[in-house]
């Protein structure tokens, strides 16, 4: 019995440390980690701006191609608020709908090798990241569940810090 025990609290330890090893690595009020992508769609690489909405997605899922359809419908982004689309499908691959969305408010990074994926643990997509100039996160999670309106409440909630 004692063995037992033994093997079942090492086994819940292994599983405990592994849970934790899969976390995203972003926090509210943390800072992110750099795009450093090797590659962006028509070279457009973005220009600094008050905030960035990063989205990981792949853009033949459904759910990815829901969100794609959000961002390019979306009048938030300008000169202040730009949109960063993280996939990790090569050039070549990309849908027609993720071309469609790329302007000079919103770009596409292409993260072939996984580098960027693992910078920010991402472990599920769509997965969606506001981030201020200071690449403070400011809000994380699945973009499905978020309200039209999310980009106005965060940044009225943010501008008196900035």
């Amino acid at each position: 019995m004692k063995r037992f025990i033994y093997i079942v609290t090492i086994l819940c330890t292994l599983l405990l440390i592994a849970s934790r090893a899969q976390a995203q690595h972003v926090a509210l009020e943390e800072r992110v980690p750099k795009i450093k992508a090797g590659q962006w769609l028509n070279d457009n690489v973005p220009k600094k701006s008050q905030y960035t909405y990063i989205e990981f997605i792949n853009s033949r899922t459904v759910s990815c191609q829901q969100t794609l359809l959000r961002i390019q419908n979306d009048a938030h982004f300008g000169e202040n608020v730009r949109a960063v689309i993280i996939t990790n499908e090569s050039p070549e691959q990309i849908s027609p709908e993720l071309r469609k969305c790329a302007n000079d408010f919103i770009h596409v990074a292409f993260d072939v090798d996984g580098d960027i994926f693992r910078d920010f643990n991402v472990q599920y997509v769509p997965f969606g990241i506001v981030v201020d100039h200071r690449r403070k996160a400011l809000w994380f999670g699945n973009p499905i569940t978020l309200k039209t309106d999310f980009l106005d409440k965060i940044i009225i909630q943010n501008n008196d810090t900035h």
